[in-house]
């Protein structure tokens, strides 16, 4: 047997000891290095600071057999969804709250393409997770249906069919799990249409399948959308997409209520373990269900500001400054009136020849009327538009298009006039002679008919706000032809019982029934806001 010598035998311990020495010295190094690296990374992303945040993870068996529900998973009534808030929006954050857009999204879905803001500080969670829904190798959003879409209430989305290789290649991701809610803002910023956040099944069970609520402000509150858990809204709808979601809301109507069990065979919607498990089963048992085809993150890690008031002019936040942003949305300092504008209308055919009709609007006293108007007159939507209903001694009204059928296509610029709009406070003046009021069919009905007041009409004041008054042209107004009287109620009305125009009949056939059997009605040739 041989020895070792006892000098190589310490020597070799030296340099182990040594070798072991500066791997831990150039392990502090590194971790220095990671740990500035991490710090400067935060602070280039401003407002998404998050601490680790412990997770639960759910297996596939588990993701099939879930069922997630909202706060209120029965439809609510009629009437307690149809109505939207009588006030203004929401605009900066002058309650506390921080509105700033961090990130923007642009999807792609079979009814056309919507824009998405996320504002980051509503819910940093969920924020974090929806983005990471959105990472473009997930492909999570690419032919993902709509599940659940209820009328005038929400529309569900999540989960879809995954075929054997996609989930091999997603099990190489890092994985989704359930997070942490975020801070409610119920009473702070309510549900409205267009909004979106996560669904879930209770505390801290917000995990992939997210929401939209279709439903109003007022209607949002009424079923307590918003005041769960978990029901924290990410971000917001550009109003661009709205008419993308009405469409994509139609599609819910085949199978009514789609929760309301006992009314149709199909009114509980899809089963999501058949969603997930078989290819075939939503294009032949839903065929009229509708599909998110894409989405990409254009902007993020920004700092925009994007009024509430943009998208929801109509809508209010509980704790809002009411003045500030009832003046901000008109651009004008919140201790100063909203502007006045001023319209001129040329019309034809009164009963002394062609003239100038001129309208002072003012947004002060009628504010959602006075917009509204502003709307209709940039839109063009009074070209060629007849008086269809003179009375003497009354009034003068109009505001039936030439074109009606226009208003039925979703891409015209008339579409939107098709919603009507709320009233605004009574009271603040009178429907005085040469007075502009919105026409109306009860409460909450005003769109795009309006009239001129002939006289003093005081019985007139408590339902219907004049929004303005002719400054110029009463003598026109006063020349409007008014031969044919009050309108007729017969559907098929052509003069020959001596009365006026059948409004719903015009509403259906425009200026070809007008013309056709009224040609004597005076109409507008121009209008303009000048």
């Amino acid at each position: 047997m041989a020895f070792k010598n006892p000098k190589d035998t310490a020597r070799k311990i030296y340099i182990g000891v040594a070798a072991i020495a500066l791997c831990v010295a150039f392990a502090g190094v590194v971790l220095v290095i990671l740990h500035y690296a991490s710090v400067i990374a935060l602070v280039d992303e401003p407002g998404i600071i998050e601490e680790r945040l412990p997770v639960v993870a759910k297996g596939l068996q588990a993701l099939e057999n879930q069922t997630v529900s909202l706060s209120t998973p029965k439809i609510p009534g009629n009437a307690a969804v149809r109505g939207s808030s009588s006030h203004m929006p929401s605009i900066g954050n002058t309650d506390g709250i921080d509105d700033t857009v961090t990130d923007v999204v642009v999807c792609r879905t079979t009814q056309g393409n919507i824009t998405i803001d996320i504002r980051g500080k509503w819910s940093p969670k969920g924020r974090l997770q929806y983005l990471k829904l959105l990472e473009g190798n997930r492909h999570h959003f690419n032919d993902l249906p709509f599940s659940r879409v209820a009328p005038r209430y929400i529309m569900q989305f999540g989960r879809k069919y995954v075929d054997a290789a996609t989930r091999s290649r997603l099990s190489h991701l890092d994985a989704i799990h359930t997070i942490l809610d975020d801070t409610t803002l119920w009473g702070k910023r309510d549900m409205d249409f267009g909004y979106i956040f996560f669904a879930g099944n209770g505390k801290d069970s917000r995990y992939d399948e997210m929401v939209i609520a279709l439903c109003k402000m007022k209607g949002c509150r009424a079923t307590g959308l918003g005041k769960a858990f978990w029901e924290t809204p990410v971000g917001t709808i550009r109003k661009e997409g709205f008419d993308v979601l009405h469409k994509i809301e139609e599609s819910g109507r085949p199978y009514p209520r789609l929760e309301m069990a006992g009314q149709h065979p199909k009114a509980n919607g899809p089963n999501l373990g058949k969603v997930v498990s078989d290819p075939s089963y939503l294009k032949t048992e839903y065929p009229f269900m509708e599909y998110w085809k894409g989405c990409e993150v254009i902007k993020s890690n920004i700092q925009m500001s994007r009024p509430l008031g943009v998208d929801h002019p109509e809508s209010v936040q509980i704790g809002s400054d009411v003045k500030n942003q009832f003046n901000s949305l008109r651009g004008v300092a919140s201790d100063d009136k909203p502007k006045k504008f001023i319209v001129n209308m040329q019309v034809s055919n009164t009963n002394s020849g062609a003239g100038e009709i001129v309208l002072e609007i003012d947004p002060h006293i009628a504010p959602l009327g006075a917009q509204r108007f502003k709307e209709l007159i940039q839109a063009n939507f009074y070209e060629k538009a007849t008086f269809f209903r003179v009375i003497k001694n009354f009034m003068a009204q109009w505001g039936i298009p030439a074109h009606p059928q226009k208003m039925k296509e979703s891409g015209h610029p008339f579409h939107k006039f098709k919603r009507s709009i709320r009233d605004d406070p009574s009271g603040i003046t009178q429907n005085s002679k040469g007075t502009v009021s919105f026409a109306t069919s009860g409460k909450h009905t005003r769109a795009h008919q309006l009239f001129i007041n002939l006289v003093d009409n005081p019985h007139l004041d408590k339902d219907f706000v004049p929004i303005g008054k002719v400054i110029k042209g009463m003598d026109i107004v006063d020349a409007l032809y008014a031969g044919y009287g009050e309108g007729s109620r017969s559907s098929t009305a052509d003069g020959s019982d001596g009365r006026g125009p059948n409004q719903m009949r015009a509403m259906r056939e425009g200026n070809e029934y007008l013309n056709k059997y009224f040609p004597k009605l005076s109409y507008i040739t121009t209008s303009k806001i000048v």
